[in-house]
């Protein structure tokens, strides 16, 4: 998991990695106090350049970070496609 703490209160982004090498992005979550200051962007981004840093796939299963990737065509290199060999 990564998160982001501010006075007491965690952003998060919940994640997993498939054994084959896939980065799994379950869910992201911010507090309604810390909203609208771009921490799920910050975190979905960490998770990202975390799995191109070791060579992973993402496959984003929660709406954000499907959301994410469509507003960043940077990282569609990235994207686990089921069928697909690597």
């Amino acid at each position: 998991m990564f998160y982001i703490e501010v006075d007491g209160k965690r952003a998060f982004l919940k994640y997993y990695i498939h054994e084959r090498g896939v980065l799994m992005i379950t869910e992201t979550y911010t507090p309604p106090e810390l909203r609208g200051r771009g921490m799920a962007s910050t975190l979905t981004k960490h998770a990202f350049e975390y799995a191109k840093s070791r060579g992973l796939k993402v496959h984003p299963l929660c709406s954000f970070a499907k959301r994410y990737i469509d507003r960043h065509p940077e990282y569609s290199d990235l994207l686990y496609r089921a069928g697909r060999s690597e």
